[in-house]
């Protein structure tokens, strides 16, 4: 039975990390076809934010705390 349980945590981590590659390659490419302006588009900062929540998403399958992202200063 344990087997099969890290097997599905392998199996989703690598499934998560490469939604998280593809969102941040058309983060990248959504970034350089758009005409420059100030900061990135919504739709970068959208896969951008995706991709990160995917990571804490496999740290926390793992079982390590995502990093602390807080806003506060």
């Amino acid at each position: 039975m344990a087997a099969e349980v890290e097997t599905l945590k392998t199996a989703t981590k690598t499934v998560l990390r490469d939604i998280a590659k593809h969102a941040n390659g058309l983060a990248v490419g959504l970034q350089n076809a758009a005409p420059p302006q100030e900061g990135p588009p919504k739709s970068v900062q959208y896969l951008t934010a995706i991709a990160g929540e995917l990571e804490n998403i496999c740290r926390i399958i793992d079982g390590v705390p995502p990093p602390n992202t807080s806003d506060e200063v």
